[in-house]
């Protein structure tokens, strides 16, 4: 690989790392669906960052077969289209373990039953080389390898060097710079696991230039965005918005301008402090960014307390 393509997965909030992570050369990041937020998403998009989608409740979750993967399925696709991710993303559900032989028809019914429940999305794994080649040579060839870090796992030593993997996770650099597969990935401030991105093409990422899906939410909404086209990767065709229609965008809140809203004083150390926690911009202003950042803060909350 002459020139890797970078990439990072992390279970960190990125929205203040943004820019730092795109001028260190890398083009994709991964979040997990269950606590990335919407503002983290703009930031990611306007640096320039395109976004694949982690569904993961549990390490050994695939363990217990077709049942949870029809539940896990559903769940990942509901919390793809909260965040507004384009139909033909690709959602990777992770086998966070070394899973044996034995295991492998499990894992393989777990997968096939996500496979179906998260469509219109696409589906990845996340998982040793025993798990891939099983997944992907026995149970659908359209489920996307992601190579797990873990060199130690069935099969993932040859399964990386056979270069089917369209992701390979490094090892966990602890926050510090270091060297995966002789390439230099640098220290950028927060704890990541380093990837590389043999085939672009597949991995389903959300780009900045792909319109959200519509948000399924129960804010209101002033108008729906109009289709979107499917990110890398997705056999879907594109869908064409009507030549004599402006596409608009959708907005998850609705609320006064920030200019005609007068701030006491007293209210701004703390509305500051609020917005500093979000990882929004820290003006004092309440606007769109804020309200929605505490809504998504307030709904991931309660659905993780529920």
């Amino acid at each position: 690989m002459t020139q890797p393509i970078l990439g990072l997965d992390a279970d960190t909030y990125l929205t203040t790392f943004a820019e730092k992570i795109k001028a260190a050369g890398f083009s994709y990041v991964g979040r997990y669906l269950k606590n990335v937020t919407a503002p983290e998403i703009a930031a990611l998009h306007a640096a320039g960052l395109g976004v694949w989608a982690i569904f993961e409740t549990t390490t050994s979750r695939s363990l217990m077969g077709a049942a949870v993967g029809g539940q896990d399925g559903v769940a990942a696709r509901q919390q793809a289209q909260a965040h507004g991710f384009p139909p033909g993303s690709v959602i990777y559900a992770t086998t966070d373990t070394d899973a044996t032989p034995i295991q492998l028809p499990v894992v393989g019914a777990y997968y096939a039953a996500f496979l179906r429940a998260c469509a219109p999305y696409g589906c990845g794994a996340y998982a040793s080389g025993n798990v891939l080649t099983y997944l992907t040579k026995t149970v659908n060839p359209a489920i996307v390898p992601w190579l797990a870090g873990a060199m130690g796992w069935g099969g993932s030593r040859s399964y990386a060097a056979t270069g089917d993997w369209v992701m390979m996770q490094g090892p966990d650099l602890g926050g510090r710079a270091g060297t995966f597969a002789s390439v230099p990935f640098p220290s950028l401030g927060f704890d990541y696991d380093p990837d590389l991105i043999a085939h672009p093409e597949r991995i389903g990422a959300w780009m900045p230039q792909a319109a959200p899906a519509s948000s399924v939410t129960t804010a209101p909404v002033v108008t729906p965005a109009p289709a979107s086209p499917p990110s890398v990767g997705s056999s879907s065709p594109p869908s064409t918005p009507s030549p004599t229609v402006k596409p608009v965008t959708s907005t998850p809140v609705t609320q006064p301008s920030p200019s005609s809203l007068t701030i006491p004083q007293i209210i701004l150390p703390p509305l500051k402090a609020v917005q500093a926690y979000l990882g929004v911009s820290v003006d004092g202003i309440w606007g769109n960014d804020t309200a929605n950042a505490i809504w998504d803060f307030l709904e991931d909350y309660y659905t993780k307390h529920a």
